[in-house]
């Protein structure tokens, strides 16, 4: 009996990984920007220079890929431009991540936006209204959220 158990385990196990895309692989051949996660709508993929970052939403909302952020789910997707932009060319927020590792970081200036540091090159970012980013959390979340963990914005 108990081998019959852990026999159907392990094989449980071996299905769903099969079945998973690996997240070393899932940018492959993709856009840099950020993508839904079919298995986890609470979870979004990050796709920067080939490299693959999964990332979670604040408590409460789910990425909407039409918005490109988490969000509540009934705001409505617009269809105008977006605000958010990836500066690549030369200027103060290229050396950001100078020296730095790849990840994100809080922008002393905004609490409201947010860096990602990818292979030496400066992502900066926009967090959903209302939420600023935790860097302790390494996401976006409500500002309580930082004073509850026993952390502020600096």
């Amino acid at each position: 009996m108990c081998r019959l158990i852990l026999t159907a385990g392990l094989c449980l196990i071996i299905a769903v990984l099969a079945s998973a895309v690996p997240i070393d692989q899932f940018c492959n051949g993709k856009a840099d920007g950020d993508y839904t996660n079919p298995k986890n709508q609470y979870t979004f993929y990050t796709c920067s220079n080939g490299l693959t970052y999964l990332r979670d939403c604040p408590a409460g909302l789910i990425f909407r890929q039409c918005l490109d952020r988490c969000d509540g789910p009934t705001t409505p997707c617009f269809t105008t431009p977006k605000t958010t932009t990836k500066t690549t060319t030369p200027g103060p927020v290229d050396e950001f991540c100078k020296g730095k590792c790849d990840g994100d970081y809080t922008n002393p200036k905004n609490p409201y936006t947010f860096y990602t540091c990818s292979n030496g090159l400066t992502y900066l970012r926009d967090c959903p209204a209302g939420l600023i980013f935790i860097e302790s959390l390494d996401r976006c979340d409500w500002p309580t959220a930082a004073t509850a963990n026993g952390n502020s914005c600096h």
